[in-house]
């Protein structure tokens, strides 16, 4: 249950993210996505049918990915030399 939470939770932040364009929300949901992948990692080796955790997981996966495309995209810009 709590990979699950936390996964959400780092979903929603992808989503005020982008809503507001505010980076710092972005970095907030990469690293609860993190969080998330790992604690529902931890939670399915010791119960390897926790259809929670499984999704937890998936969420926390999903958050972590657009917080890479984020980071990625944030960098670019600063590269070319224009704002965030």
């Amino acid at each position: 249950m709590l990979s699950l939470i936390i996964g959400l939770a780092a979903a929603v932040f992808a989503i005020l993210r982008n809503l507001f364009q505010n980076h710092i929300l972005g970095l907030i949901s990469f690293l609860l996505g993190i969080v998330a992948w790992i604690v529902g990692d931890r939670i399915l080796e010791e119960h390897p049918n926790d259809k929670i955790a499984s999704m937890g997981r998936m969420i926390g996966v999903i958050s972590t990915v657009m917080g890479l495309t984020m980071l990625a995209l944030l960098i670019r810009t600063f590269i070319k030399g224009g704002a965030a």
